[in-house]
């Protein structure tokens, strides 16, 4: 590994650091499944003790890349227009993680996505989940991308998330309009509540008002309303919710 991550031209302290940054991103990747550049560089940069977005760190997370440790890709969407740059592990980034930290890595939620739920091919949905991911962490609440669930197929959650006593099971539903049977399944999961992630704001007022229209009770947000929140601003007590209703 020392041969396809040398550090380029650094030397002295300077490679120290960058080879102490390689290994903590290596970490976050493999063992806390982050994916979106913006998240691993915010992480690090509190690690580390650099400004987040930084040319330092990006350059550093380039050379993981060019290395062929890390895979990476911009994934783009129309409504809300918004974009991330996601990382995964390669084969030789798996390896080197099983070197550094003797067990094998976990397999990140982009690279989950894309195993189990068509996330090369549905590439704004990916993209949706991990957002809506990404901005739940940065509020405090744990997450899981594709948890399994008990019930049957026809409730199928995109992501599970915990903070203190709560817990939910989330669609995040890029559509319009929806059948009313899909909310159904989905609230049947968890006390009779649905959580749902629109796109714009119109969506989530729409798919909302479906929901109160059938008596089901719930919480949505939408993904206009979070990327426009500046993410360095965001803690624990910045509201996920844009409406909950019963």
């Amino acid at each position: 590994f020392a041969k396809i991550l040398d550090g380029g031209k650094r030397v002295g302290g300077d490679l120290d650091r960058v080879y102490e940054r390689y290994w903590i991103v290596t970490y976050l990747v493999g063992r806390w499944r982050l994916c979106a550049s913006m998240e691993i560089e915010e992480v690090l940069s509190k690690t580390v003790d650099v400004s987040s977005g930084s040319g330092s760190l990006r350059r550093m997370i380039e050379d993981m890349t060019n290395a062929n440790v890390l895979v990476s890709q911009t994934l783009e969407m129309n409504s809300p227009r918004t974009a991330l740059k996601l990382h995964r592990l390669s084969e030789d980034g798996e390896r080197l993680y099983q070197v550094l930290f003797n067990e094998k890595p976990m397999e990140n939620d982009w690279a989950k996505l894309n195993r189990l739920h068509e996330g090369e091919r549905f590439l704004e949905h990916t993209l949706a989940v991990l957002i809506f991911a990404m901005h739940a962490r940065k509020r405090g609440w744990h997450t899981h991308v594709l948890p399994e669930t008990s019930a049957d197929q026809n409730a199928v959650p995109d992501v599970w998330i915990g903070k203190g006593a709560e817990a939910l099971y989330v669609v995040v539903e890029l559509g319009r309009q929806e059948r009313t049977a899909k909310w159904r399944n989905q609230a049947a999961l968890k006390g009779g509540r649905v959580a749902i992630c629109a796109a714009t704001s119109n969506t989530q007022q729409r798919l909302a008002g479906d929901c109160k229209l059938d008596d089901i009770a719930g919480m949505a947000a939408d993904l206009e309303t979070l990327v426009k929140t500046k993410y360095k601003t965001v803690d624990h007590t910045t509201p996920l919710w844009i409406e909950q209703w019963n």
